[in-house]
């Protein structure tokens, strides 16, 4: 698939608080970096581990729709064999380079707000 990146996840934080997980659950399946897609999808594993954070809401990747309504844009993958998809909702916060001459990808702060 040329026309798509992918890289070598490790790990995901949330808050400086590093989810725990298996060390192998990201060897398996590639990881897919894709502006086009909104929402990211993860394995069942590292899925059930975000929704555990106590610190969700002080990450700015929470959609309140009301006192009761909030939407994760996280989604869980049928298995932990899937390709995880890295969306663009949490590209947001970061300015992002794409450098298709170098088929290389860079992140730096003060993105989107």
């Amino acid at each position: 698939m040329p026309s798509f990146y992918f890289l070598n996840l490790t790990a995901i934080s949330v808050g400086g608080e590093m989810l725990t997980l298996p060390p192998t659950i990201f060897s398996g399946p590639e990881t897919m970096l894709d502006s086009g897609t909104a929402f990211s999808y993860l394995p069942p594993t590292a899925y059930s581990a975000l929704r555990m954070m106590t610190n969700l809401h002080s990450t700015g990747r929470i959609f309140h729709f009301s006192e009761s309504q909030a939407c994760l844009p996280f989604v869980e993958n049928e298995d932990d064999s899937e390709v995880v998809i890295i969306g663009n909702m949490q590209h947001l916060t970061f300015n992002v380079v794409y450098d298709v001459g170098n088929s290389q990808i860079g992140f730096g702060p003060n993105g989107c707000s």
